[in-house]
């Protein structure tokens, strides 16, 4: 323990008089570890929360950022009362109050994302039941919530994956809507504390994503896709809140977003000489084109079987049955074909 107080002596010493341009992953891991385990920090906790949110402003790279950010979060919730980890956390969340997040840039942007993230899934899985007390949801932390609330919402109109954001650490690209998708699939399991987004939320920012005229082509279709998968399935059980009219719009806009519209001639439209009309050439487009696209599809409508059935409407169930067939006829469709086999498999035991 006196090593750990030398240790974070150390530390102090070199936040307060040493001005890193950046700071090394090293550095980071063993700074978050210092921070997590030293039984002297609370002395110095203030000051510790001064440095990192001088971090956080910094040109430092954003992983390093997290582990230092994710270090302080997880002593903040072991150590600190409940009545007092919302002014502790609003600390590092007043280092974006100069920030405009209906005008930042994307790297701004990026920072709070992945900041807010780190802060929010730590404290869920760190002291739920600290979350649980009016003291955060009733007061200061309320306000952080809502706050993120709104910068999530706000970045989801304001960027498509036109722009991605490279992981230096992990050699690997990641696209703006993918850090979203992340934020709010923890929410839809965890909720609570700093990401709190409500079904009705959710499904807004999906049906926003749809919307968009590149729907059928964007990267990040299928993930918002999976997005919808998860917010249905957490919401099916027997004792789940009901959200009936948000499963409704989405499956109405993913259906015009991505299926094109026609009008079906007479009544026996699902006879076999349907697939060599010109009505269904349209289909075999999507189907050539984004196949893993339609394979979550296909799986999203699956999970509205048991509790959702009543939101099928006949004019989209026509069009997705259409699609179902032209799937089935194109055995080198890869995922839209396997798509189309599973949904008819449920379809059938349903």
């Amino acid at each position: 323990m006196e090593k750990l107080g030398l240790s974070f002596r150390a530390l102090a010493f070199c936040f307060k008089y040493i001005h890193f341009p950046e700071i090394a992953t090293t550095a980071a891991n063993a700074i978050a570890k210092l921070i997590r385990t030293s039984a002297l920090i609370g002395l110095h906790i203030d000051e510790v929360a001064q440095e990192i949110r001088r971090v956080i402003a910094s040109d430092v790279d954003i992983f390093n950022k997290i582990r230092v950010v994710e270090g302080y979060t997880f002593w903040t919730g072991i150590n600190t009362p409940k009545e007092d980890i919302s002014s502790k956390i609003g600390i590092l969340i007043d280092a974006f109050g100069d920030i405009d997040v209906d005008s930042c840039d994307s790297a701004a942007a990026t920072n709070i994302l992945k900041l807010g993230f780190a802060i929010g899934k730590t404290l869920s899985t760190t002291v739920p039941a600290k979350l649980d007390a009016a003291a955060w949801k009733q007061g200061a932390g309320k306000e952080l919530t809502d706050w993120f609330r709104r910068a999530v919402a706000t970045f989801s109109r304001r960027f498509g994956d036109d722009f991605e954001i490279m992981e230096v650490i992990f050699w690997s690209i990641v696209t703006y809507e993918q850090v979203i998708t992340e934020i709010l699939q923890f929410s839809i399991s965890n909720r609570g504390g700093l990401l709190e987004f409500s079904p009705s939320e959710i499904t807004e920012l999906i049906i926003i994503h749809f919307s968009r005229a590149d729907a059928i082509e964007s990267n990040s279709s299928t993930l918002i896709v999976g997005l919808a998968i998860s917010l249905t399935r957490a919401h099916s059980g027997r004792h789940s809140s009901e959200i009936t009219p948000q499963i409704e719009a989405i499956i109405g806009q993913l259906t015009n977003s991505l299926l094109p519209s026609v009008t079906l001639p007479g009544t026996d439209v699902f006879s076999p000489e349907i697939l060599l009309q010109p009505i269904v050439a349209p289909f075999y487009g999507i189907v050539r084109s984004n196949p893993e696209l339609l394979y979550q599809y296909f799986e999203f409508l699956s999970k509205t079987m048991t509790r959702y059935s009543l939101t099928w409407k006949q004019n989209l169930v026509q069009r997705w049955m259409l699609c179902v067939l032209v799937s089935l006829g194109n055995p080198e469709g890869g995922m839209s074909f396997q798509g189309a086999v599973d949904f008819l498999v449920l379809l059938f035991i349903e």
